[in-house]
């Protein structure tokens, strides 16, 4: 019996319906007993140089996404004289190219078209500069581009992840290193090492977060001293400033959006508080407010654009658990009734947050709807997995895979429940954090 073909709307409906993703604009054939991706082509246009062909494979790997299955396309990069006339495109269509990009060099910079092969029809076209950054930011600002078109997505290329990184030395201290890295990275590819950044490459630093500005972005992280861990702030040309000294343990900060508050946790005789860090609307002086004042530990909090505060504490019992601070009532809700849970992230876009939870021997991803007061478990595989951090639109959320002998950061893809991993197994990597969709390149100066 022949195969079943239907029309589907590709690139990610066959999940549109859980988190509320847009289809694409393009329909293809496809067998229905296969999941195969879209094929899509690059032209290079007109005398070819290095710059250009570099930047087109730079594409190519983000589009390709090749440790994901069913999430991506299938690119093929190839050079033409000229764009091809109408006959020519739809020959590309009869070798198996629904869509094809064309791209140039242009008096700014670059140039590209998007081509439905089938009709002969450009979809979409822009002109872009961008000529004083690395060919590979350049491909993340067209990757970007090209993504709400082929997916019907927002594209989250540009964005970065800032995470703790290990660093064993003979005869040394053990250190952790902040470094930044692309969500699309793929430690196996020849182009990994151009990818992944230090940013700070000294000191006892940990648990990096960034600041919600997205003109300045900057990021802050705790650090180890002889008489406490303070909290430090540095931006991406590495400039670091001291943000909070007080005695004990100063860390796991949250920004607010305005960037005039920061919720974050000091530590005080044996237990941890939630203290917010303002500018007084009258005296514009810096003021100090403690949040929770009970007997348990209150940690990783998350600072909502209205006010409200999401964060874990073990004031009802001895496990943690997600708690969430009406900042107009100044009532404290207990989100999960039971088991061992922790690091809360928000996303206000989806109106979701993902936790983790102790699940049958290991820790899960679990995602819980503020409006639907519902809770869905996401993970389920071996290793615990912590540190969750949503990506700015919302349909993928990184977080930590320790198995013991490896510590890696994972993407998770929600449409399509695949993981794919960002850092090399050969890592011992922690605390991710997920930037936000910025104004500026992020670009470690």
């Amino acid at each position: 019996m022949k195969a079943l073909v239907v029309m589907v709307v590709f690139l990610l409906c066959i999940n549109v319906n859980k988190i509320g993703a847009k289809p694409s604009i393009f329909t293809i054939q496809s067998n229905a007993h296969q999941e195969k991706k879209m094929p899509l082509m690059i032209g290079l246009i007109g005398d070819q140089d290095k710059d250009l062909a570099t930047f087109a494979n730079y594409v190519k790997l983000m589009l390709d996404r090749k440790n994901q299955k069913t999430s991506g396309f299938e690119v093929t990069v190839k050079s033409f004289d000229k764009v091809p006339g109408k006959n020519a495109i739809k020959k590309i269509f009869q070798q198996g190219y629904p869509l094809a990009v064309f791209v140039n060099r242009s008096d700014v910079g670059f140039e590209w078209r998007m081509y439905d092969t089938r009709y002969a029809s450009m979809v979409s076209g822009k002109k872009f500069s961008q000529v004083n950054v690395p060919l590979k930011v350049r491909a993340e600002y067209l990757s970007d581009q090209l993504w709400p078109i082929l997916t019907g997505q927002e594209g989250y290329f540009s964005s970065r992840i800032a995470y703790c990184k290990e660093i064993r030395e003979p005869g040394k201290k053990t250190q952790k290193h902040i470094c930044l890295v692309p969500p699309y990275a793929d430690p196996s590819s020849e182009y990994y090492p151009l990818f992944s950044e230090s940013l700070v490459s000294k000191g006892r630093t940990f648990a990096p977060r960034w600041n919600k500005d997205l003109t300045h972005p900057l990021i802050l992280y705790s650090e180890g001293t002889p008489s406490n861990v303070r909290l430090m702030s540095i931006s991406l040309n590495k400039q670091r400033k001291l943000v909070s000294n007080f005695e004990g343990l100063n860390i796991l900060p949250s920004y607010s959006a305005d960037g005039n508050k920061v919720v974050y946790c000091l530590s005080r005789n044996g237990k941890s508080q939630l203290y917010l860090y303002e500018l007084d609307s009258v005296t514009h002086e810096p003021v100090l407010k403690q949040i929770t004042q009970n007997n348990g530990n209150n940690f990783s909090p998350v600072l909502r654009d209205n006010g409200d505060i999401v964060f874990c504490s073990d004031f009802q019992g001895k496990s943690p658990q997600i708690c969430y601070y009406h900042a107009f009532t100044q009532q404290v809700e207990v989100l999960t009734k039971d088991g061992y849970c922790t690091s809360p992230s928000i996303c206000e876009k989806m109106s979701k947050i993902a936790y983790s939870k102790f699940i049958d021997g290991a820790m899960q991803i679990f995602l819980y709807d503020l409006k639907e007061k519902t809770h869905q478990q996401v993970t389920f595989d071996v290793g615990n997995k912590e540190e969750c951090t949503w990506s700015p639109c919302g349909n993928y959320v990184a977080y930590v895979v320790d198995t013991g002998g490896a510590s890696r950061i994972a993407v998770m893809n929600l449409l399509t429940d695949e993981r794919s991993y960002i850092t090399p197994a050969s890592e011992r990597c922690s605390y991710p954090s997920w930037s936000p969709k910025c104004n500026v390149p992020l670009i470690v100066v």
